[in-house]
């Protein structure tokens, strides 16, 4: 995992990383028919060609990586990982940094939690 620091042109500081999921992690597989095949629940008609959920955009599958941009209480996602990015200039980083999408931040709590950087 390539990593690096930066400032952007507000003076905030933001730690940037590459994610690669690991093939094990990735969910290429069917829970719910899993399921019915092992008897836990009944089986239905399939119906994905019925979606009849309503969509008004989602993030794209974060299963090919994603370069992380993080401070102090914000988290951001942009994929996929461009070449080289750990050599680009701070205005590059913060033209991705603008593109990326806003994602979740994780309270970690318990054995194994990172120590908090300072």
């Amino acid at each position: 995992m390539a990593h690096r620091d930066f400032t952007d042109t507000t003076g905030t500081e933001w730690f940037v990383f590459d994610v690669t999921p690991r093939p094990d992690d990735r969910r290429n597989y069917d829970r719910r028919r899993e399921a019915a095949e092992s008897g836990k629940v009944p089986e239905t008609d399939d119906r994905r060609g019925d979606n009849r959920r309503v969509t008004v955009g989602h993030p794209p599958r974060l299963t090919e990586g994603w370069l992380c941009f993080e401070r102090d209480g914000e988290r951001r996602r942009y994929q996929p990982i461009p070449e080289n990015w750990a050599s680009l200039s701070d205005s590059d980083l913060e033209g991705l940094l603008a593109a990326a999408r806003v994602a979740p931040v994780r309270k970690r709590t318990g054995p194994g939690t990172a120590p908090k950087r300072s």
